[in-house]
């Protein structure tokens, strides 16, 4: 969780894991973030922030500060959405592929011990998605 400032939610945090604090810089604007997942993390998330805001900004030439924030938070939180969705979809999509591979390997490979195999093809090809 990032807090700006100094607030109850690094408190909390404290008693988990180490809260360290970061001096950031977004659109020109100084900010003492806490964050107990480390520097490299917040730097990520400072250079993620202000490309997007850059790209925003070149996009519409009369956007205040205030609108390219929100504009900004909008962006950022369709791209999460996307991907907690793309997530939640993930083992759907896993096991879907696994049925097919499963059925390939059902019709070369004999379910029952003794039962007669598919006959030996020089010209058989495999084929993985």
């Amino acid at each position: 969780m990032l807090t700006q400032g100094k607030g109850t939610a690094v408190t909390e945090y404290a008693e988990e894991s180490t809260v360290s604090w970061y001096d950031i810089t977004i659109a020109g604007r100084q900010f003492n973030i806490a964050s107990r997942r480390g520097e490299a993390h917040i730097r990520d998330v400072e250079r993620r922030i202000g490309e997007t805001i850059t790209e925003l900004q070149n996009r519409s030439e009369k956007s205040n500060s205030m609108n390219l924030a929100f504009l900004t938070a909008l962006n950022l939180a369709d791209q999460l959405v996307s991907l907690e969705a793309e997530i939640s979809l993930a083992p759907y999509q896993r096991d879907r592929q696994l049925r097919t591979i499963l059925g390939r390997l059902e019709t070369v490979i004999p379910d029952e011990p003794g039962a007669q195999e598919p006959p030996n093809r020089e010209d058989t090809a495999a084929v993985f998605d």
